[in-house]
């Protein structure tokens, strides 16, 4: 498994959002291994049409044959606004 970095931003801080986000994670077969929330902040435009979000970065463990089907999901979740996955090289 590969190591990632998972920085997404959500209308707000909802925890059941993220309980589903860790659950399509999972699903995945991959795993959370850190979360931190950055809490909400101001973007400097608008993006769907609203001017602030929620930030959180989180690490997770992830094969990489499944990095396509995640970032479909994410492309198809309503309140996940945007979202950046990196490898870590660490």
């Amino acid at each position: 498994m590969n190591i990632y970095e998972l920085v997404f931003i959500t209308k707000d801080g909802d925890i059941a959002l993220l309980k589903n986000t860790e659950k399509i994670i999972s699903s995945f077969e991959g795993k959370v291994t850190s979360q931190e929330d950055l809490g909400m902040k101001q973007f400097a435009y608008k993006i769907k049409g609203l001017t602030q979000g929620s930030y959180h970065v989180w690490k997770i463990q992830l094969m990489q044959n499944k990095i396509k089907e995640l970032k479909n999901k994410f492309n198809l979740e309503e309140q996940i606004i945007r979202y950046l996955l990196l490898k870590n090289e660490d």
